[in-house]
């Protein structure tokens, strides 16, 4: 009914001829922008299967493989693939802002629904127990029966359980979300909300004077690796939690505008902030961050009306297992590269062999979701 008043009433104001057309778009402006609000403030927000984020998903978790698995060679003979190159950093920090800002919801709302931080806390804990035995029994398997050494011993599983990078390495990112998810339960749970801003302001300014004084570094420089990456990047992916929290407080933020003001920071911090030296581990910076938040909010939030029917469905389902691309294509990658793929000449860590590589990880993902268990689809979509 309100939604007919408000239809009523543009109407009536284009109709009316003392209504002048400046008020008329001055009033749709204003209507356009509270629907859009709106829709975000609702359980309609972008859910896991928007074409936008499908996108996404399916792109950064291919830069995830040339992460660690590509020279891009490539790069020096025709230059515009260097973009592959330059959004290698932007991958993992893309994956902790939409995972946050999907999920926000349940945080903003964590007063009224307190059972939620479980819940996720076990949902992650799957794919982690899950990848951490699968790379554990093919490590030992492989360093029994073909002599080769990877340093992994069955000691190693607790380390890798609770911190994530004793030797299944990319499975720190799902430790450090683990992790945060805790520490956000912990500060939305208080009930001022002026409050609950503060500290998430206060957390995302820290992070970023840690990076620039060199904090971050001399903090966990004389950790062991178990403890160092971990840790360092608790602190580096901090602020891409904690402004995917604020957005779903503040849902004035979701708007083109932002955007706009992301993109000019990130072109000024480029240049102005190049002088002074970034002391991380790798995902830090205030470029990165307004870059990566100015593109998963154009995905997140852009129309993509032409994608739809067979071609929705297939990039949909692809988009359903980057979880398990994310964490088996190094395993994959070490097969491949080792055994399959300089058999077919294609021995060098190009774009090319990421992409076989990136596809069977698929391949291997679809086979596990298959599998008539639970826990089997869960430690891969």
């Amino acid at each position: 009914m309100q939604a007919y008043g408000r239809i009523s009433t543009l109407k009536h104001m284009s109709r009316s001829k003392s209504c002048k057309a400046g008020d008329f778009y001055n009033f749709a402006g204003k209507y356009s922008l509270h629907i859009m609000r709106r829709h975000f403030q609702t359980d309609k927000f972008p859910s896991g299967h928007r074409p936008g984020i499908d996108i996404l998903r399916i792109w950064m978790s291919y830069e995830v493989v040339l992460m660690h698995l590509c020279d891009f060679r490539e790069c020096a003979f025709f230059p515009p693939l260097d973009i592959f190159r330059y959004c290698v950093f932007m991958a993992v920090p893309a994956f902790m802002f939409v995972s946050f800002l999907l999920t926000g919801r349940h945080f903003v709302t964590l007063t009224q629904n307190r059972e939620y931080p479980v819940s996720r806390c076990k949902r992650l804990a799957v794919p982690i127990i899950f990848w951490s035995l699968v790379y554990l029994l093919v490590y030992l398997c492989v360093q029994s029966f073909f002599g080769v050494d990877f340093d992994v011993r069955v000691s190693d599983l607790l380390p890798q359980l609770f911190l994530g990078h004793a030797y299944a390495h990319p499975l720190w990112f799902l430790n450090v979300m683990l992790y945060l998810t805790l520490i956000l339960s912990s500060i939305m749970s208080i009930k001022s909300y002026r409050f609950k801003t503060m500290i998430l302001c206060a957390l995302v300014v820290m992070s970023f004077v840690t990076e620039y004084t060199g904090l971050e570094r001399r903090l966990v420089d004389d950790m062991s690796d178990e403890y160092k990456y971990p840790v360092g990047r608790l602190i580096e992916m901090m602020p891409y939690a904690c402004v995917a929290i604020l957005m779903r407080m503040h849902t004035k933020m979701l708007s083109p505008y932002f955007i706009a003001i992301c993109i000019v920071l990130a072109v000024l911090c480029r240049y102005l902030l190049a002088p002074f030296h970034i002391f991380s581990l790798g995902y830090a910076g205030l470029p990165l961050f307004f870059e990566v938040i100015a593109m998963c909010l154009i995905l997140c939030l852009g129309r993509f009306g032409f994608i739809r029917g067979r071609m929705k469905e297939i990039i949909s389902s692809i988009a359903s297992l980057t979880l398990g691309i994310f964490c088996v294509h190094v395993l994959m990658g070490q097969f491949l590269f080792a055994f399959i793929l300089p058999s077919i000449g294609l021995a060098g860590r190009t774009l090319l062999s990421c992409l076989i590589v990136y596809l069977v990880s698929l391949l291997v993902s679809m086979g596990i979701y298959r599998m008539p268990l639970k826990y089997c689809r869960e430690a891969v979509s």
